[in-house]
């Protein structure tokens, strides 16, 4: 284990889990740089010893999918068991680029995939979209129950009805006087 433990408040933390000690540095300072605090571990046994959800939880994790010993998948799937393991966002790291290893991840539960050679601009990208989701996710859960679902008849009057020539339906709905459409 290795990283910065000293943490201001408003930094967000990331946990590295990556066997390879080039690219364990290599995300660490790239991440480091932006101002996220970060903690990087180069194997499963390793983040197992060290993590204590009663004491931190990762805004994020990046993962390898190919660890010695216990697979990435694996502690995925042991995280996610967790009681605070649903709102753990786990992005895995991997040189294979199958669609086994992509839906074997996904239905482990990671949040998002990524295949190296990484590159800091995708690092970054990954950490704000996922860190993103993790605060709008609460917000869009509590204006759910406040939105008025209107008569999707109205698609075709309120002129969308080129979008619905291509597949898509409009489910119009009203939340604190402004008119949206759902598109699905």
């Amino acid at each position: 284990m290795s990283g910065t433990n000293q943490a201001t408040p408003s930094q967000k933390l990331v946990y590295v889990i990556e066997d390879d000690a080039v690219n364990r540095l290599y995300m660490s300072k790239v991440i480091q740089n932006e101002n996220y605090r970060v903690v990087s571990f180069e194997s499963s046994e390793s983040l197992l010893k060290y993590y204590d959800p009663k004491k931190e939880i990762p805004d994020l994790i990046f993962l390898d999918i190919t660890l010695p010993g216990l697979s990435g998948i694996a502690l995925l799937k042991m995280l996610k068991e967790r009681p605070e393991g649903k709102q753990l966002s786990v992005v895995m790291i991997t040189m294979k680029q199958d669609i086994d290893s992509v839906k074997n991840s996904f239905a482990a539960g990671a949040s998002d995939y990524i295949v190296k050679p990484l590159k800091p601009e995708i690092i970054l990208e990954r950490i704000k979209s996922n860190i993103y989701i993790q605060i709008e996710e609460p917000l869009l859960k509590e204006m759910i129950p406040n939105l008025h679902f209107e008569d999707p008849a109205l698609f075709n009057v309120n002129g969308l009805t080129h979008l619905a020539k291509h597949g898509y339906r409009c489910y119009p709905v009203t939340f604190q006087g402004i008119h949206m459409c759902f598109l699905i």
